[in-house]
């Protein structure tokens, strides 16, 4: 039987984007979850996209992953936001 290699090494570079309603909040939620979750992330990598019409935002973020459970409570975390509509 052939082994597969795991689908990530960590650590690692790990993109998130989040999908939220169009508000001044947005961003400052976010870093503070993924802040709570990661000492060593940069916000400086943050980037921003609004929608055509302007009523939702596009977030994605960079961290430096350590784990499969990092990742997951990130995405706990974020998916218990109610400006938060989709973290992919």
């Amino acid at each position: 039987m052939r082994e597969t290699a795991p689908l990530l090494e960590f650590p690692c570079p790990y993109p998130i984007k989040i999908l939220g309603e169009r508000n001044p909040d947005l961003r400052k939620q976010i870093v503070s979850v993924i802040k709570k979750h990661s000492s060593t992330f940069d916000d400086q990598l943050t980037k921003i996209r609004q929608s055509r019409k302007g009523r939702w935002q596009s977030v994605t973020i960079v961290l430096h992953a350590t784990g499969e459970h990092q990742i997951k409570a990130i995405y706990d975390d974020l998916s218990r936001n109610p400006l938060v509509r989709m973290v992919l």
